[in-house]
C-alpha cells in the first residue's frame, strides 16, 4: 500500500505541518489546555499531550485513505462521491479542517492562560 498518492500530498504536507507545529508548541503550553468552550469562557480542559490528537488523527485518516477496497466502496457504492478527485478533494477538506481546529486549541490555550 502507497500511503503518499500524487492526490494526496497536499494532505500529507498539512499532516506534518500539524505535527511540526504539535511538537514546537508543546514545549511552551501550560500544563492544561483548553479543550471546551462556554460562551466565551472556557470550561473543559486536558492536558496537553492531548496537541498530537490532530496530526495522529490526520495520519490515521490518511492512511484509511488510501485502502483500495474503501476508496472503492467511497467511490462505486452509492455515495455522493463519483470520482476519484472529487474524493480526494473530500479527504484534502477535512484534513485541513482538522488543522483549522489545531491552530484553534493552540491559540487560544495561550490566550487563556488555560488553568
Amino acid at each position: 500500500m502507497r500511503l503518499i498518492h500524487q492526490s494526496n500530498k497536499k494532505a500529507w504536507a498539512i499532516t506534518v505541518g500539524c505535527l511540526a507545529a504539535a511538537f514546537i508548541s508543546f514545549l511552551f503550553l501550560p500544563e492544561n489546555i483548553v479543550v471546551h468552550f462556554s460562551g466565551s469562557m472556557p470550561d473543559g480542559y486536558a492536558d496537553k499531550a492531548l496537541i498530537f490528537l490532530f496530526p495522529c488523527l490526520q495520519a490515521l485518516l490518511l492512511s484509511v485513505g488510501e485502502i483500495k477496497s474503501f476508496q472503492y466502496w467511497c467511490i462505486y457504492c452509492k455515495t455522493a462521491v463519483k470520482t476519484k478527485f472529487q474524493y480526494y478533494m473530500i479527504l484534502f477538506s477535512v484534513i485541513t479542517i482538522i488543522a483549522f481546529f489545531e491552530v484553534i486549541v493552540i491559540f487560544f490555550s495561550f490566550s487563556q492562560g488555560a488553568a
